[in-house]
């Protein structure tokens, strides 16, 4: 594989990882455009350059979009490089959604939740990889491949479905996390009681059967416990909702009758 030179529009915190993981793998960016010059601090160690105008660009193999969903196609439209494969980072838009005259097109879609504060083992993240040519794929699937182990080939349909999926699992859940705290400081409880339950869930969820591993009130149709959570939950009537709503699904999928 020939020395890639890559470049990286963004300073959010898939722009940041993506930047952190390829220096450390010495595919250090030659340029990454942050408009906001407060970013720049954050990327500095990872870039040899560091821009705020596309008209700033210069010449490399792959430009990755790592943006808001909203900004990538006017971003693709505004570069006005040639030959050069343009990528997105998101799990819900199109393949093409960073086409642009005279570019190819691409995605590159690590499957996890990133923050600044925190640094995952990429190698165990699956990176999604899809493009409008071979030569591309094949490009994106080396560069995948210096990342992580997981790198798999995609089509619209499926990183929309597996996007979809992962708000559930994590965006979801983080809420629920919120909610419960939020409750248990109503009540002057500590959430950190909830913390060994919490990474017990996860592990249970990753190495068992997940419908095996449903349990609580609603999994044992326990309906004296249901109502004593609903007249708690009375002077808080949105999480009293939410509660309803879940318990509701459970009770559907292990007692249907």
């Amino acid at each position: 594989m020939k020395k890639l030179k890559i470049s990286i529009i963004g300073a959010g915190n898939v722009a940041f990882h993506l930047a952190r993981i390829f220096s450390q793998k010495g595919i250090r960016p030659v340029q990454i455009l942050a408009r906001n010059t407060a970013c720049h601090e954050d990327m500095k160690p990872y870039a040899s350059n560091l821009i705020t105008k596309t008209r700033e660009l210069e010449p490399c193999d792959i430009i990755f979009l790592a943006v808001n969903d909203d900004a990538v196609s006017a971003l693709a439209s505004q570069i006005r490089l040639k030959n050069t494969l343009l990528v997105h980072t998101s799990g819900s838009l199109a393949g093409d959604a960073a086409a642009s005259a005279g570019n190819k097109c691409g995605v590159f879609y690590p499957l996890q939740t990133f923050s600044k504060q925190r640094f995952p083992d990429f190698n165990e993240i699956p990176v999604f990889i899809q493009a409008e040519d071979q030569e591309s794929m094949i490009l994106l699937e080396q560069l995948a491949s210096k990342l992580t182990s997981h790198v798999h080939h995609s089509d619209d349909r499926m990183r929309k479905l597996l996007h979809l999926a992962a708000v559930f699992v994590s965006n979801f859940s983080h809420a629920l996390y919120l909610l419960a705290e939020d409750f248990l400081k109503t009540e002057s409880v500590p959430f950190e009681y909830l913390h060994p339950l919490i990474k017990e869930t996860a592990l249970k969820a990753i190495t068992s059967d997940l419908s095996q591993g449903q349990t609580g009130p609603a999994r044992r149709n326990d309906k004296e416990t249901l109502e004593s959570h609903l007249i708690l939950l009375e002077q808080h009537p949105e999480k009293q909702e939410i509660y309803r709503l879940i318990t509701r699904y459970i009770l559907n999928k292990y007692h249907p009758d």
